[in-house]
């Protein structure tokens, strides 16, 4: 998956409330072709459960996301019928992508559709609904909802793995320029002390090692 297609998904991300995103699976699909993402209902806050009558566990329904972008790689799925035969694998399916690849009224009826604009909105793309799917409730194998599960389980450890590495290397880097900013006083106040050369060279040697050490 490109990077721009990363910037697409993170932007639908922030904006699907109610459901938690699995990119890259083929769990759904009944032959070797992989769906951009998945959106995995986790509340009744997602839009594709607003008008289910059934108990929320009892069939949660599941929202595919499939990316263009660029209008060459829209027209080729549509040489491939990508979005027909994904409709066929999922409760509800969206297109994704920038406003100059293709317009609504182009895709097939009950495909939904996702533009995201080129302007962050903070971390993030910015993106605006111009079309809900329709949604359907579909028979999916037994095993696909367990298979989510675990990968969603999965995701979460490795993100909050992720997470923590990233707070640990931020907190090393605020040590190591405290204790530099620190150091280098001490050494200037060394200097500034009555005391003959070699005694300042010994004390210059050793907060140089506590430097090193402290933030190994």
């Amino acid at each position: 998956m490109s990077l721009q297609s990363d910037w697409i998904l993170d932007a639908v991300e922030y904006w699907a409330a109610g459901y938690s995103m699995l990119r890259e699976t083929g769990a759904f699909c009944r032959d070797a072709s992989r769906m951009d993402a998945i959106l995995v209902p986790v509340s009744r806050e997602a839009h594709c459960m607003l008008d289910s009558k059934l108990p929320f566990f009892e069939r949660p329904r599941f929202v595919g996301i499939e990316v263009k972008i660029s209008r060459s790689d829209y027209l080729a799925g549509v040489r491939k019928g990508q979005l027909e035969k994904y409709q066929g694998f999922v409760s509800g399916l969206y297109l994704a992508s920038y406003r100059d690849v293709c317009r609504t009224s182009e895709l097939p009826d009950g495909v939904g559709h996702i533009i995201c604009l080129k302007k962050p909105k903070g971390r993030f793309l910015s993106c605006v609904c111009k079309r809900h799917p329709k949604y359907s409730d579909v028979d999916t194998p037994p095993d696909v909802p367990w298979r989510c599960l675990f990968r969603l389980a999965e995701q979460y450890r490795r993100q909050v793995t992720e997470h923590e590495q990233e707070f640990k290397r931020a907190i090393k880097a605020i040590g190591q320029e405290a204790a530099g900013s620190i150091f280098a006083n001490i050494e200037k106040m060394t200097e500034a002390l009555d005391i003959d050369s070699e005694k300042k060279e010994l004390v210059g040697i050793a907060v140089k090692e506590l430097s090193r050490g402290m933030w190994k």
